[in-house]
């Protein structure tokens, strides 16, 4: 069983097709540009300065292909780096990783991170990328005006088919758990096979969901969370995703970030407060590293809005949370 789509998913699928369409138009991107990419670079690293070969040179979209940075993939917005420097790049700017100073370029002077912002900056322009880019009028606004649509499709398309079905069906236990990958098995309850079956998707983290708090849920997913993000790119990239305000209001109807970076642990308490009042537990995630937002409703909550927040929850660990350790930038 594939794990159940969101719909997120398909419209950043279909954006990211809407800039591939872009890219061919605007001439795409060959072995030739390839070739000379990397005789630009001198076959070597364009952050690190590190030697490249065949195998090891990674294509890296200077600016991301996707939604939120609308970066193409075309000649003067792809450069040649190792796996390490494409994977701490992640969605930053250009700017952004180099004024971050992440490990990859600690080797390197401020004289030699200067030259080769400088190197990278005077490709981008010999490329006339920006000039071939600005060719499309309003790429962005159209882009989000296009990943709004699609989602709203997708909204409809889940009322068709629920008030076709009807009543749901559900499947035998053994048929749900099959494909269910492993990380999400190793996080449910051994099900005892004499009892009357239990779907798998009624129950996270040993917990029977209906029978729990949703605050209860949350402590254990942002748990998850953080271990699996010390290990996995595309987890290191969730995590910060849920401290922004942003993603937190449309995937899990926060009015705060879900998790808020602690500063100065002599000052935890002042940490806990937004706006006066006490927004986040007085619980610790990591190495010290975080507070969780304790801004989460029960279905029965008095307030109309957070409602659907707990179900909200339940699809981000399903559908986000707990899948695999793939990061593409």
């Amino acid at each position: 069983m594939a794990r159940r789509t969101n719909p997120g998913d398909v419209a950043n699928l279909f954006i990211r097709c809407l800039l591939s369409d872009a890219g061919v138009q605007l001439g795409s991107f060959n072995k030739k540009d390839w070739d000379n990419t990397l005789a630009y670079f001198e076959n070597k690293c364009a952050y690190t300065g590190e030697p490249l070969t065949a195998k090891t040179a990674v294509m890296d979209h200077l600016v991301s292909h996707n939604r939120t940075s609308i970066g193409l993939h075309l000649y003067g917005n792809i450069i040649p780096c190792t796996a390490q420097a494409n994977a701490a790049k992640r969605h930053l700017s250009l700017q952004e990783f180099f004024d971050s100073n992440p490990t990859v370029l600690s080797h390197l002077s401020a004289e030699e991170k200067a030259e080769k912002l400088k190197k990278i900056k005077g490709f981008v322009k010999e490329s006339k990328y920006e000039e071939k880019v600005s060719r499309i009028k309003d790429l962005a606004t159209y882009c989000n005006a296009q990943y709004e649509m699609i989602k709203k499709l997708c909204e409809v398309n889940k009322e068709y088919i629920a008030n076709s079905v009807g009543e749901p069906v559900i499947e035998d236990v053994e048929d749900e758990i099959e494909d269910i990958p492993q990380d999400t098995l190793a996080l449910m309850p051994i099900i005892d096979q004499n009892s009357n079956p239990t779907p798998a998707i009624s129950k996270l983290f040993g917990k029977a969901i209906e029978n729990t708090k949703i605050q209860d849920l949350a402590k254990e997913a942002f748990t998850v969370l953080i271990e699996k993000a010390k290990s996995s790119n595309y987890h290191k990239d969730l995590l910060l995703k849920v401290q922004d305000l942003n993603y937190c209001k449309e995937h899990l109807l926060l009015d705060f970030p879900a998790l808020k970076k602690i500063v100065d642990l002599n000052r935890i308490k002042e940490e806990r407060t937004v706006s006066n009042q006490t927004r986040y537990y007085q619980v610790l995630f990591g190495e010290n590293e975080f507070l969780l937002t304790s801004q989460w409703y029960n279905p029965e909550s008095n307030n109309t809005a957070k409602k659907k927040q707990k179900s909200k929850l339940v699809d981000w660990i399903t559908t986000m949370l707990l899948v695999g350790n793939v990061s593409v930038n």
